[in-house]
């Protein structure tokens, strides 16, 4: 507050680089802000406004890069169930693959018996005509 109501910039720089808050108030109520404004100090005023917009901005930024960070944690997780679904649809369709060559197989060997079958029921009916 005594940095600010009496202008020195430099000191006012480096009490906030290090931490200083700018909402605390004196016995009367008043801040730093309040000081530069009844001690007529607009370059103090300017400095401490520009301090504030540069935190606003500081935790803006980190809320930002948090943001991404979840939204590109998310991502990942999605790029993963959506690799790990793919994985399953090709096995399913493996053995989808399978099945279908293992019923192909069936009827080609059942195609290859019906003739023979046929043979022995003509077979039969021609011995039971006879007789």
């Amino acid at each position: 507050m005594v940095a600010t109501a009496r202008g020195s910039l430099r000191v006012m720089e480096l009490l906030l680089d290090h931490g200083a808050q700018l909402d605390i108030r004196d016995a009367f109520g008043q801040t730093a802000e309040s000081f530069a404004v009844i001690f007529n100090q607009k370059q103090s005023r300017r400095t401490l406004i520009q301090f504030r917009w540069k935190k606003r901005n500081e935790k803006s930024m980190i809320e930002e890069r948090e943001v991404k960070s979840r939204l590109s944690r998310a991502g990942t997780e999605i790029e993963q169930k959506l690799e790990k679904m793919d994985q399953e649809k090709e096995e399913r369709l493996k053995r989808l693959v399978e099945q279908r060559k293992k019923r192909q197989e069936q009827m080609a060997a059942q195609q290859l018996r019906l003739p023979k079958k046929k043979s022995r029921i003509l077979n039969i009916f021609q011995s039971i005509e006879i007789h």
